[in-house]
């Protein structure tokens, strides 16, 4: 009421449009995008002031970017494609204009060396995420641009920033959850999925405090069950989808991941091929529409495949060609990896194709995508009779599913390995720890206390000293200097 009232009875434009700026991020974080696109419409109307405009259409461009039903998309990456090239990005508001405009580039697959030549103008002085007076938009979409360009490592350490500013400052809220969230997704993104499990698990406490329904709990639900699934956890995934209510509910935001298609890959992780691709289908169509075309972005055609390959061969087929298209036009070598992956589903798994995957794959940060290409590599080699390169090729992914904490797809490996007589060594005693149990142990081997710790992974001090104490019991440790010696601190 108090934004409203100050919105509503500014004596200058000034006035007018900070009251404007802080009543619409207020309806951003609230999932309410857009009632804060249109105040924004309205005060641009009644603003004469050409600077007070650029600045209130910079916030109405951030915010429309982010609203799910935002009727004048396309329009506005025509605005964006018009007014920001240009720009030298000597200002804040240039600055959000230029990092908006690289994150449009990269929603539509365009070559991703344009969105990050743009990006570059953004971040070369550096980026503030605790900004009292411009907030930390300007900076997450810059790591956003990153985090969904094959620069995963670049977004990771962008948010481990933002982790440690809003920390520092005391922003244990919103911001605090979003950054935790965003680096969790990185983290999923680069494979290490206890990381990515330990990092969601926080933010949703967080974002909880908040109230529910909140763009941050969104984004952090489905990190999670996304993580989750990759390793294997089915049945956990499902529960945190029906505890939160995640696939009853559409959130006004843009959410990323995108909901129906985590919807649609838990669906087909449970076997449920027909509903999964009646899902995947839909939300395709609406993304393409909007239009967010980049499987970088949403990989839901490479599920679709996934989905149909058996029982709809040839739209499998499209689809998968259509993936190669668009992850060429993207010019991301992973992305490509990836797409190659999945073509070689629906063409008797080639092992050209996948060996071209596997080499566009071996040195980008992704490693989950490595180790599921390997994964399908070998498998292929068993079939063509080549064990040798067969035996090979498991023996690297089961070090890499160890890396990343893939414990179901090593249990796969383990079985394959063992029909080719190789018998493969026990996982890393730390590998079975839980994430959350995982994530005191590295604090407390860093030398935290338990008061920090407790406050870092917002639990209780009751809950950090039975998880420590468990963590001893279950890697044979006694000491501190213990933890320290397994887990290579």
């Amino acid at each position: 009421p108090e934004l409203r009232a100050a919105y509503r009875l500014a004596p200058d434009d000034l006035l007018r449009t900070d009251a404007a700026v802080a009543l619409a991020k207020t309806h951003g974080y609230a999932d309410q995008l857009g009632d804060g696109v249109r105040l924004l419409d309205a005060a641009l109307e009644r603003c004469p002031d050409e600077r007070q405009r650029q600045r209130l259409l910079a916030e109405q461009l951030l915010w429309a970017t982010w609203w799910a039903d935002d009727p004048r998309r396309a329009d506005r990456m025509a605005v964006l494609d018009r007014i920001a090239p240009p720009l030298p990005g000597d200002t804040d508001v240039e600055r959000l204009l230029i990092a908006l405009h690289a994150w449009s580039l990269v929603l539509r697959g365009r070559p991703r060396a344009e969105a990050f030549a743009a990006v570059e103008r953004v971040i070369r002085a550096g980026v503030v995420f605790a900004d009292v007076d411009q907030g930390m938009e300007i900076a997450t979409v810059s790591a956003f641009v990153h985090l969904y360009s094959g620069a995963a490592d670049v977004s990771h350490g962008l948010f481990d920033q933002a982790v440690d500013e809003f920390e520092r400052n005391g922003w244990r809220g919103t911001h605090l959850a979003f950054a935790y969230a965003n680096r969790g997704h990185s983290a999923l993104r680069l494979g290490r999925l206890h990381d990515a499990v330990a990092d969601t698990d926080i933010a949703l406490r967080l974002a909880i405090r908040s109230g529910t329904g909140t763009p941050a709990e969104w984004f952090a639900t489905g990190t999670l069950v996304e993580t989750l699934l990759a390793r294997g956890e089915t049945g956990a995934a499902a529960k945190i989808c029906a505890d939160r209510g995640y696939r009853d509910r559409r959130p006004d935001a843009v959410v990323m991941p995108v909901p129906e298609a985590v919807a649609g890959k838990l669906l087909l992780a449970q076997g449920d091929h027909g509903r999964a691709a009646t899902v995947l289908r839909e939300v395709g169509r609406r993304l393409d529409a909007a239009p967010v075309v980049n499987p970088a972005v949403c990989g839901w055609r490479f599920d679709l495949v996934e989905a149909v390959r058996h029982s709809a061969p040839e739209e499998a087929r499209e689809v998968a060609a259509e993936a190669v298209r668009l992850a060429d036009g993207f010019a991301d070598p992973a992305t490509r990896g990836q797409a190659l992956r999945t073509l070689a589903a629906v063409d008797a798994e080639r092992p050209a194709l996948l060996a071209e995957s596997a080499d566009l794959l071996r040195n980008a940060p992704e490693r989950g995508e490595y180790l599921r290409t390997l994964a399908r590599l070998g498998a292929a080699f068993v079939r063509s009779g080549h064990t040798g390169d067969a035996r090979r090729t498991f023996t690297e992914a089961v070090a890499l599913a160890d890396e990343c904490g893939a414990a179901a797809l090593r249990k796969d490996l383990e079985g394959e390995l063992g029909e080719l007589g190789v018998t493969v060594a026990r996982p890393p005693r730390v590998n079975a720890l839980p994430p959350r149990s995982r994530r005191v142990a590295e604090l407390a081997a860093d030398g935290h206390s338990e008061a920090e710790i407790a406050h870092k992974t917002v639990l209780d001090l009751d809950t950090v000293r039975k998880l420590e104490l468990g963590v001893h019991e279950l890697l044979g440790t006694e000491s501190r200097a213990g933890l320290r010696r397994v887990l290579n601190r």
